[in-house]
């Protein structure tokens, strides 16, 4: 991940860390539910699946450094890119696998057991 100068590496860790996280989720387990009235039934954590730090692979963080022309000491934003990248790597991946060009987020388990039943790419055992 490219941030610039890196001010704090445990801190830069901690973000690209925390930003992997998040897009896992909404790769796979965040979804907004409504009732039939429209009254939201995922208001809380009780109700709203986040992965916890056991569900998120761990990750191989590397630093890259090339400094911003335009701020004062170099450094740039981090974790945005993680964020929005690992949600469609993932979606691309579970596509390909399955033979499948529209994928609808998250990914849940019982989408993805529709989609390996619906694939003409089925495992061979």
């Amino acid at each position: 991940h490219d941030a610039g100068r890196i001010l704090n590496a445990a801190l830069f860790d901690g973000q690209v860390r925390g930003a992997f996280a998040m897009a896992i989720g909404a790769a796979l387990y965040e979804r907004f539910i409504y009732d039939e009235s429209g009254s939201f039934l995922t208001g809380s954590f009780a109700d709203y699946a986040v992965p916890t730090a056991g569900m998120v692979p761990d990750l191989l963080v590397l630093h890259r450094e090339t400094l911003s022309p335009i701020t004062p000491l170099g450094a740039k934003g981090v974790a945005e890119g993680n964020s929005m990248s690992t949600p469609v790597c993932i979606a691309n991946a579970v596509a390909d696998a399955v033979g499948v060009g529209d994928l609808e987020l998250p990914l849940t388990a019982p989408r993805l057991l529709r989609l390996l039943a619906a694939s003409e790419h089925r495992p061979q055992a």
